[in-house]
């Protein structure tokens, strides 16, 4: 391709590279090595064409990732296993992927450059999840990374290659003047020179621009996948992570050493100027609180690691709750708060109880659940099932902290404390959707004259799946209450309608 430029060149290496991937999907015992280019050859290539402007070759480079690359991270089936992307490679063809889908405009090249991306995760989270939670992170906390940052990271893998990958030859490195070169090679040496250098200036223009909030949203799923892949126990136990880390040396590669990032991620994402990112971040932080619940802090005798975390989950939380707040943000931050209340509410385990954290965290949540408040919720523009949503989703989070009570009364005492002054009206909150479901039951839809407490009749189908949904759970609930003074409470005079 020396002897070409701009789009005639770019077009010849997608070749290329469809070419090698033709070659390597041969048995091994055929594949004709004269022709076939070297490893790192092609793996320069992919990285090369996934910075390109040339759609085609850009297409190209992540149909070949996905053979090269996955293969690298030991989830690949072809069995050339020599053509595998090292990791110092593979952790700048991540790189090259997340920067190309910020600028990818075609809906389908789009689309095969997750895919790929959720493949190489899957294959390398298990192995790397610290290098994944690092690329991903930066991404979505809008850091910029300079190339040479990102081989210096991987400078000792480059090292055990050979020093193959990273870098050309030069013909002339001392710097002397070449003896009897031809006058039409070194015009072809300027023009390429000039154009490597107008590449260069453009690509500057764009080189600290923030990535787009598609690409920082679908990259903080990316994080909630990792969480996923990292099923290891010693991920989520300080402990044994500490332990593994003397045994084998090094800076550990377990989740829970860098839980601080973790949820510093999910807090810039549940906190974002953009409102569509927020939810994503808020199920990201419960997805953290679910994995790291029982997580106790070794350092600090009757604490949880979580604790560490208490002020930016507070933080999360209190805009959730807002009047201003989007319905698919409150209803995540219910089952957040709830989540996390049960996990700080507990003495077993030796655990101490905060009662002042848990009535602040209690009352975003308590304030909202009355009748009045539960029917002043509403959204004009959205559809009416919006608000069935978040008063299901809310009335289902206050249920869930109820029946844990009642399922161990010594142990989550201060919570059982905190929750008696509105059990009246939660009682009459919960006898109602259970009323609603009961009645959207029967024949799907609810008897004529019929007065829904949670939902409005043009929209009983679109609300039938969030009362399902919460219903068990506000049952359980309700049931732990009978034969108790909040019970009766109300009922005399009509107040409580339960």
């Amino acid at each position: 391709l020396d002897g070409r430029s701009g789009g005639a060149a770019e077009a010849l290496l997608a070749e290329e590279l469809r070419f090698e991937r033709l070659l390597l999907s041969l048995p091994s015992g055929t594949l004709p090595s004269a022709v076939a280019a070297s490893p790192p050859a092609i793996h320069e290539a992919v990285l090369r064409g996934l910075a390109s402007r040339h759609p085609g070759l850009r297409a190209a480079a992540v149909e070949a990732l996905r053979e090269f690359g996955v293969a690298g991270a030991g989830g690949g089936a072809t069995g050339h296993t020599g053509y595998a992307m090292p990791p110092s490679t593979l952790g700048r063809a991540a790189v090259a992927l997340l920067s190309l889908m910020d600028g990818e405009v075609d809906r389908e090249a789009l689309d095969a450059a997750k895919r790929v991306t959720l493949s190489l995760l899957h294959a390398d989270g298990g192995q790397r999840p610290i290098f994944w939670l690092r690329t991903l992170g930066d991404v979505v906390q809008e850091v910029v990374r300079s190339e040479a940052e990102l081989r210096g990271s991987n400078r000792g893998d480059d090292e055990e290659a050979g020093g193959e990958e990273g870098g050309g030859w030069d013909q002339n490195a001392s710097g002397l003047p070449t003896v009897g070169g031809d006058d039409e090679d070194e015009e072809e040496d300027r023009k390429r020179q000039k154009e490597a250098q107008l590449e260069a200036e453009e690509n500057a223009k764009w080189a600290h621009v923030a990535p787009r909030w598609q690409t920082r949203l679908y990259a903080a799923e990316c994080v909630r996948r990792l969480l996923d892949v990292a099923d290891h126990s010693a991920h989520y136990d300080l402990t044994l992570a500490r332990e593994e880390t003397e045994r084998q040396g090094g800076s550990g590669e377990r989740l829970v050493l860098h839980l601080g990032r973790l949820v510093s991620v999910a807090f810039t994402v549940a906190t974002s100027r953009i409102e569509a990112m927020r939810p994503a971040g808020v199920l990201m932080l419960l997805d953290v609180v679910e994995r790291f619940a029982a997580a106790p802090d070794p350092d600090y005798e009757g604490h949880l690691l979580l604790e560490q975390s208490h002020a930016q989950l507070g933080a999360a939380l209190r805009p959730c709750f807002g009047p201003e707040a989007d319905p698919s943000l409150t209803a995540s931050g219910a089952a957040l708060l709830s989540r996390y209340l049960l996990a700080i509410s507990t003495t077993s385990g030796g655990i101490q109880v905060d009662p002042a954290a848990i009535r602040k965290l209690l009352a975003l949540l308590t304030k909202r659940l009355t009748p009045a408040a539960l029917a002043a919720i509403s959204y004009p523009a959205l559809s009416d099932a919006a608000a069935t949503m978040v008063r299901t989703t809310s009335l289902r989070a206050a249920a869930a902290l109820q029946a844990a009570a009642a399922r161990e009364p010594e142990a989550r005492a201060e919570l059982c404390k905190q929750m008696q002054p509105s059990l009246v009206d939660l009682r009459s909150c919960w006898m109602g959707l259970l009323r609603d479901h009961a009645a959207l039951s029967i024949a799907g839809r609810a008897a004529k004259g019929y007065v829904p407490h949670l939902y409005v009749q043009g929209a009983a189908t679109a609300s039938r799946e969030h009362l399902e949904h919460a219903a068990p759970l506000v049952f359980e609930a309700a049931l732990s209450m009978v034969a108790t003074p909040e019970w009766v409470a109300g009922r005399g005079g009509g107040g409580g309608g339960g």
